[in-house]
């Protein structure tokens, strides 16, 4: 008996380690968000202060749905911060990028990923999943990472990690 807990232990541990990092991207999910215009609602910042998306912007935005127990979720902040900080620890300038927690609780949760990855930006937290459900799909795994062009709408949806140089191939090179 003490076996089978231990391997049931080991398979769900197993799960949550590898989270969405060999999941192949798909341009056009199942659930058609391709060309879909963002607008997001019931999103809080690190200070529990309820937050938008602006339903209208010029610049290109990327969405990462991510959760602070997924071990790809935080190697791909992590990235995003060492890029960052090649250009002096500031977000680029012609393009958005929010991280939304999909398991927070409240904005401590959000603070300890922030902490942990070292990220120079605040990331939001969503109480519940009703954006995530629609831009990712009901039951993806973590990360989930969404771009959306302006006038084009959303022209990425991609489970696992997603490398700086992907982002930028579809937003333009970063400028600062």
């Amino acid at each position: 008996m003490e076996f089978v807990k231990n391997m049931s232990l080991l398979f769900v541990f197993v799960c949550f380690a590898s989270c969405g990092s060999n999941i192949k991207p798909r341009i056009a999910p199942e659930n058609n968000v391709e060309g879909l215009k963002i607008q997001a609602v019931g999103l809080f910042d690190i200070n529990d202060v309820a937050f938008e998306l602006p339903a209208i912007s010029n610049k290109p935005r990327i969405l990462i749905f991510a959760s602070s127990i997924c071990g790809t979720c935080q190697a791909e902040h992590r990235k995003l911060r060492d890029e960052m900080a090649m250009h002096g620890g500031v977000l680029p300038n012609n393009v958005d990028i929010y991280t939304i927690m999909v398991d927070a609780v409240d904005s401590s949760d959000s603070t300890d990923f922030k902490n942990d990855t070292g990220m120079q930006w605040d990331p939001y937290y969503q109480v519940g999943d009703d954006l995530r459900n629609k831009l990712c799909g009901m039951g993806t795994p973590n990360p989930c990472v969404v771009v959306e062009l302006p006038g084009t709408g959303v022209v990425l949806q991609k489970v696992g990690e997603v490398s700086t140089s992907e982002m930028q191939n579809l937003t333009g090179v970063w400028t600062w």
